[in-house]
């Protein structure tokens, strides 16, 4: 979790914004009226208990001055704190405009400032319960899923995946059960606008997760044969031995068996958010591969082992949870990398040629020069290419339903 909250646990919701304000709009030393804290947002009836709470955690000094007219004097204050310094890299200004535009109380807006402060590279908030954020935020449970609620309808969240519990599974010890019986609900703040989607026509990509998902009697060449179905139809038949033999290694016989043996325990609420949640670690690893901000990078066991079951610990590296999450890690990326070859083949295709070794080839060493984003709307993938073969009313360059 953040920093801030977790040297703000003392402070109220009321508190953690005036305090938050603060931190980005004023300088050390500043000094501060009861008007100027009522303007940041300070409620005129949570005056007092929050200035009483600044003043405990040092975070403000009262500031007494010679008055000259006679009568009781007010006080002014000196804002001291400096124990948290990289809150303006997290959380600029112009996000907090964002938030001052609306009409939300201070509970939404508070849990709007947690979302900013816990989001990854990506914008995504993962692992975070709603107690967890009630917590951290001294906030009832009940006030803050109205404020994800609020949040949502007026789009500065997404909510990707809704929490859920998972039964335990008997090819699994009780220590690994009892990680993975529970997911918390994922996040996006990095939402695309785009209000109409303009679609190039391409050659969709065929395969889903629903075979992984749904078959109990599927095998291994099921999935291959998927997976190679999904790829151009004028590839080289030399092309398609190679990545059959590719994916026959990744898919191993007892990963295999040990996924379709933890899906079929599981209620449907769970299946729901176990797809949902596959969507975001295609759109996460895709982000990981080609991205306007970051280096080429890969989607790691972990990654999915903490986006998947909530938990970054696979145990040793013969547990039946790291067989899972590697099953899991090596699908996706095979997902990921058919959907943007795809991708490549329908922008080099200006002179008809057969896609042979050679294309694949150049595609692994041009792909570092992509830059994209993805993103999911009506349950497709899209991928959002910066390049000089789109018009400029064409944004989207291809997509795949999930």
């Amino acid at each position: 979790m953040n920093e801030f909250f977790t040297l703000t646990t003392s402070l109220s919701a009321y508190s953690k914004w005036i305090l938050t304000r603060l931190i980005l709009d004023k300088t050390i030393e500043c000094k501060l009226s009861k008007a100027d804290l009522i303007k940041l947002g300070c409620p005129h009836n949570k005056f007092k208990k929050v200035v009483d709470e600044l003043l405990r955690i040092n975070a403000i000094l009262v500031h007494n001055v010679e008055h000259i007219k006679k009568g009781r004097p007010s006080n002014s204050y000196i804002f001291i704190y400096d124990k948290y310094t990289e809150m303006n890299k997290l959380l600029s200004s112009e996000m907090l405009a964002q938030i001052e535009g609306e009409d939300f109380r201070v509970p939404v807006k508070i849990v709007w400032c947690f979302f900013c402060l816990n989001k990854d590279e990506f914008g995504f908030v993962e692992n975070l319960s709603v107690p967890v954020i009630a917590k951290a935020c001294k906030l009832k449970n009940v006030e803050v899923k109205t404020a994800i609620a609020q949040l949502v309808a007026s789009n500065k969240i997404q909510q990707l995946t809704t929490g859920c519990t998972f039964k335990k599974n008997g090819l699994f010890t009780h220590e690994e059960n009892l990680s993975i019986t529970k997911r918390a609900s994922a996040y996006a703040l990095s939402i695309p606008n785009y209000d109409t989607v303009d679609e190039l026509k391409a050659t969709p990509l065929n395969f889903n997760f629903n075979l992984l998902l749904s078959s109990k009697e599927a095998k291994t060449e099921d999935y291959v044969s998927s997976i190679c179905n999904s790829l151009p139809i004028n590839i080289a038949n030399r092309y398609k031995v190679l990545f059959d033999v590719h994916l026959k290694r990744l898919f191993s016989k007892h990963s295999l068996e040990l996924f379709k043996s933890y899906l079929a325990d599981q209620p449907k609420n769970s299946i729901d958010n176990f797809r949902r949640t596959l969507g975001l670690l295609v759109v996460k690893c895709i982000k990981k591969i080609i991205s306007y901000k970051n280096r080429k990078q890969h989607l790691s066991i972990l990654d999915i082992s903490k986006s998947l079951f909530g938990t970054t610990d696979i145990f040793h590296m013969n547990s039946n949870l790291y067989h899972l999450s590697s099953f899991i890690t090596s699908y996706i990326k095979v997902y990921v990398n058919c959907f943007l070859f795809n991708t490549y083949v329908y922008f080099k295709k200006s002179t008809p040629s057969r896609v042979n070794v050679k294309t694949y080839r150049n595609y692994i060493s041009e792909i570092d020069n992509f830059k994209a984003d993805a993103f999911f709307l009506n349950k497709k993938l899209f991928l959002h290419l910066n390049t000089n073969n789109l018009t400029p009313n064409v944004r989207i360059a291809f997509s795949s339903k999930i």
